[in-house]
């Protein structure tokens, strides 16, 4: 639907509330095509752009929900979206049954420590394929990263957590262990090496040989290309 309003005396103010209403409307549209193909499990749908779209918590509770048995998609991005507890909450269900997000990116949204507890305690209990994950500029405290500093001693996937520019943080050394301990995670990374047993080597054959020694490494996105198709929604 195109709208042509222009020289019809109409207030600017009243075109622009005009405006937003028309594009909430494109997002709705965008927004239910998206959920269908996640329930789908869409191989080509990989990445999830909603960077300032106001989907709120309840658009982020059907989003989560979309996600749940979804295995294509890899790395979300819900940076400014009016995300609160609720939604975190939503997203925290989500991650106890989704074994395929990699990267998470919540930066300027609401969450508080109800929401990053609930994301540390699926963390903790039964996710293992999250690596990155961005709180930045929320209203995290010190109970959520007390929440996750605790998880983390079970959980071995995530490798970044960072919560910059969080004003409900009231002691930097609650946050400076959490990230002296992914900091440790990731140096052990770097340091691994893997050796072939020479006898093992020498009774493989073919493409068996060219196997040994060799580690997937494709779970850590600190490895990955940057080369996801993203289902985001252009204004």
């Amino acid at each position: 639907l195109t709208l042509e309003v222009d020289d019809c005396g109409v207030h600017e103010n009243r075109l622009s509330q005009i405006g937003s209403i028309l594009e909430d409307r494109q997002l709705d549209s965008n927004f239910e095509s998206l959920l269908e193909r996640l329930r789908d499990d869409d191989f080509r749908v990989t990445g999830i752009d909603l960077t300032g779209r106001r989907i709120g918590d309840k658009g982020l509770t059907r989003l989560a929900e979309a996600l749940a048995d979804n295995t294509q998609v890899r790395q979300i991005w819900l940076r400014a979206c009016q995300i609160g507890d609720a939604g975190a909450k939503a997203l925290a269900s989500c991650l106890e049954q989704n074994m395929a997000i990699v990267d998470l990116y919540l930066a300027k949204n609401g969450i508080g420590d109800e929401g990053l507890i609930a994301i540390a305690d699926a963390l903790g209990l039964s996710n293992l394929t999250l690596v990155t994950l961005e709180l930045d500029d929320n209203r995290v405290g010190d109970k959520g990263i007390n929440a996750l500093t605790v998880a983390m001693e079970r959980n071995t996937s995530v490798l970044e957590a960072t919560f910059e520019n969080n004003a409900l943080l009231r002691h930097s050394s609650k946050l400076q262990k959490l990230q002296i301990m992914l900091q440790e995670r990731r140096n052990g990374l770097n340091m691994v090496s893997f050796v072939v047993d020479p006898d093992d080597a020498s009774a493989a054959s073919g493409a068996e040989k060219d196997k040994k020694g060799i580690v997937d490494m494709s779970i850590c996105s600190s490895y990955m290309p940057s080369c996801y198709r993203k289902a985001g929604f252009s204004s």
